[in-house]
């Protein structure tokens, strides 16, 4: 780091002639524009045309996305829907999304696709739930 620049008596110039020196004694050196407002005899500066739109973008309403589903009032709880999600039946066993898929994998949970997304019925869940009760047994 270097120290900073030392002024002589007169005029007060640094005696450090590097370049952020020069930089600096330029940016205080540039004169200060006045900020007219609107109303105290000046006009506002205009405005470039990304500041128009964000402005103009502010302002608008927020309408209705018409893709978008409304909403069907509350959904069920999970306890009491049919057909649960791997997020969701992991959620209701207490174990880890991960988890879910691995025993869909292998078979000790049976489950449904539909599309792309893999489903398991309430029914499912709970024989799930039986088996292992009686294993423990």
């Amino acid at each position: 780091m270097t120290p900073p620049p030392e002024t002589s008596g007169e005029g007060g110039e640094p005696q450090n002639h590097g370049p952020l020196t020069r930089v600096r004694t330029n940016l205080l050196s540039l004169p200060t524009l006045p900020n007219p407002t609107p109303g105290e005899g000046g006009e506002a500066p205009p405005l470039d045309r990304h500041t128009r739109e964000r402005t103009n973008l502010q302002t608008l309403p927020t309408l209705p996305n018409p893709h978008r589903h409304p909403p069907q009032g509350d959904p069920e709880p999970v306890s009491q829907q049919l057909i649960l999600t791997v997020p969701e039946a992991a959620q209701t066993l207490r174990i880890g999304r991960s988890s879910v898929y691995e025993l869909i994998a292998t078979g000790q949970l049976r489950s449904l696709k539909i599309g792309s997304r893999r489903l398991i019925t309430r029914e499912d869940l709970e024989a799930f739930v039986n088996t292992q009760r009686e294993l423990a047994e």
